[in-house]
């Protein structure tokens, strides 16, 4: 296993990155600058390609050794990319960092790894996040409190969250959620009493108000919440209204906040084009 320095001395813990791509060379490259910017320098990097014509597997190869695991094939979209990843990481711990997105900082891994230590290898580590808009303005986004915000919606942005990946490969990806398959793996493992640790520290800055996956799936992205707070969280109707109506709302303001750009930048969850 890698070593990774934490506090109090070296301990025996290594963390999966895992970055799934498609046809996004440019995103890719943004991605391995940061990656290979972090401090922790025995990190396991795993890229799962979905076949992409672009010269992606030129460039991982170019790479070497510094990408542990690479696989280039077909898959059915985003979430079937990341349970490749998911399942070809050996690490104690997983976090996602899909072709564009980045880390908020050099030491952005060593604080999940200090995370994990202190708190005693918990299920879930969540990071704060900086939102970044198309004119370039950044907007902090704190940990939300996860036993309260669970119920309507991810305490962390998804770049942001760490999985202990034994827990994670228990409840992988659900296909059947086809914008918020995240949280609803979140939601799932909360559910099944999973602990968590919150970092205040920033993790990830996660580009918004472009030509996202989620905004091109605008139904889902209401109705796979309304599914997982019914189905999986258990909430009861007047909840799941409320977090609706916040949801709308929460979209609005950042439709609002984009303008007039907001189709012309990518970025956040998924990051990466749909090879289905």
């Amino acid at each position: 296993m890698p070593v990774i320095e934490v506090a109090g001395g070296r301990t025996e813990l290594s963390i999966s990155i895992v970055t799934v791509v498609f046809n996004n060379l440019k995103g890719l490259k943004k991605t391995a600058a940061s990656v290979l910017a972090q401090d922790c320098a025995r990190i396991e990097w795993v890229i799962v390609d979905g076949g992409s014509t672009d010269g992606t597997a030129e460039f991982v190869a170019q790479l070497g050794a510094r990408v542990a695991k690479f696989v280039s094939e077909k898959d059915r979209g985003i979430y079937d990319a990341m349970n490749k990843g998911l399942t070809l990481a050996s690490g104690d711990y997983v976090i996602f960092m899909n072709g564009g997105d980045v880390f908020a900082s050099d030491e952005a891994v060593s604080h999940i790894a200090h995370a994990a230590r202190s708190a005693g290898s918990p299920d879930l580590i969540f990071g704060e996040s900086s939102l970044q808009f198309p004119d370039g303005r950044l907007v902090g986004r704190r940990v939300k409190a996860p036993a309260r915000y669970i119920r309507h919606g991810q305490p962390a942005l998804h770049q942001a969250t760490a999985f202990r990946r034994e827990v994670h490969l228990k409840r992988p990806y659900d296909f059947d959620y086809r914008v918020c398959a995240d949280y609803a793996a979140v939601a799932a493992i909360m559910a099944d009493g999973g602990t968590w640790s919150c970092v205040a520290k920033p993790i990830s800055v996660n580009a918004v108000g472009g030509e996202e996956f989620s905004n091109s799936h605008r139904r889902q992205l209401f109705s796979d919440p309304w599914r997982i707070q019914r189905d999986i969280l258990r909430l009861p109707l007047h909840a799941r209204l409320l977090s609706m109506a916040r949801r709308h709302l929460s979209t609005a303001l950042i439709d609002l906040l984009s303008a007039p750009g907001r189709w012309k930048s990518r970025g956040s969850l998924p990051s990466r084009s749909n090879s289905s």
